[in-house]
């Protein structure tokens, strides 16, 4: 084969946090700071992709505890310096033989956040609110948040959760030069349903079994809306190949996809946990099996219906 055929892929970080934590009377108080690195290159055949950014982070919260419960309201700041390139052979006919992307970008994300625990008797309500603003997409999400459980003696505990989870779109998908700088926020509504049941006596069980049924259903997914023989596209299009599309099948979060893309894509997934845990003394372990099944749908205008996602 060719000298050239080569493959290599490096994905590195490292995180540095600093807590700070006092209690005064029902009050507890808590920040911490976090900075870090992250190193994650992919290169095929001599064209690669490089992505190098340093996070900071905040998060502050204060909670009051009750005779019921408890209620807890919090901060959040992100802010991250991402430096990235791109290097890809374009298809034939393109003006050039290579595309070569290098840009340096800083995003940002805050958000405020509250959430309560409520016992009464055997029921257990634990609503939350979180609001957030990203910079990038510049928009505001606002997502509610309820877990309810339900205590029904001998050990047994049922549990249902429902949220709205949001997501920004990566910092690459809105670079200028690839990307559209009109992308949104992607969104999730998750659902679960649960119960626990111990097996022996509820105070010192042999071995507590679970199972829990979850439903996610996603909107405004960010998805291709060219051509993958585009050149603009060529670099991270799943129909065009190259290095873009093997890196989007390894990590789209962490290379992105370097083509242009709108909020038109759906997925849903559901499926089925199961789980036996046990402690021992300090020893604690748990065996585990989950079968789920995901579906994502495409650009509707190029009339792609539902398909299985892998990853």
């Amino acid at each position: 084969g060719d000298d050239d055929d080569s493959f290599s892929y490096i994905s590195r970080f490292v995180r540095a946090v600093g807590r700070y934590q006092r209690s005064v009377g029902a009050l507890d108080f808590s920040a911490s700071l976090s900075a870090g690195a992250d190193d994650v290159q992919l290169n095929v055949d001599g064209d690669g992709i490089v992505r190098r950014n340093i996070p900071f982070g905040l998060r502050a919260d204060v909670t009051r505890r009750g005779e019921h419960g408890w209620i807890a309201a919090g901060l959040d700041l992100e802010a991250t310096r991402h430096r990235f390139s791109l290097g890809n052979d374009l298809p034939p006919g393109a003006m050039m033989d290579s595309a070569i992307r290098a840009d340096t970008l800083w995003s940002s994300n805050a958000a405020l956040w509250v959430e309560s625990l409520w016992r009464q008797g055997p029921l257990t309500v634990k609503p939350g609110l979180r609001g957030e603003y990203y910079a990038l997409a510049d928009q505001f999400v606002l997502d509610p948040r309820l877990t309810v459980l339900q205590d029904l003696g001998d050990g047994i505990t049922l549990s249902q959760a429902v949220g709205l989870y949001h997501q920004p779109p990566s910092v690459v998908d809105l670079d200028p030069a690839f990307g559209n700088q009109d992308l949104d926020a992607s969104s999730a509504w998750h659902a679960a349903v649960g119960i626990d049941v111990p097996v022996g006596k509820p105070t010192n069980p042999v071995v507590t079994v679970s199972a829990t049924g979850f439903y996610r259903d996603m909107n405004d997914l960010a998805v291709d809306v060219v051509s993958g023989a585009t050149p603009i596209a060529a670099g991270g299009s799943g129909q065009s190949g190259g290095v873009g599309g093997i890196s989007r099948e390894l990590s789209e979060e962490q290379f992105g996809s370097y083509s242009m893309r709108d909020n038109v894509g759906a997925g849903k997934s559901y499926g089925l946990e199961l789980m036996a845990k046990k402690s021992t003394g300090a020893w604690r372990g748990w065996l585990s099996y989950t079968y789920g099944r995901s579906l994502r749908r495409g650009d509707p205008a190029r009339a792609l219906g539902w398909e299985p996602y892998v990853l």
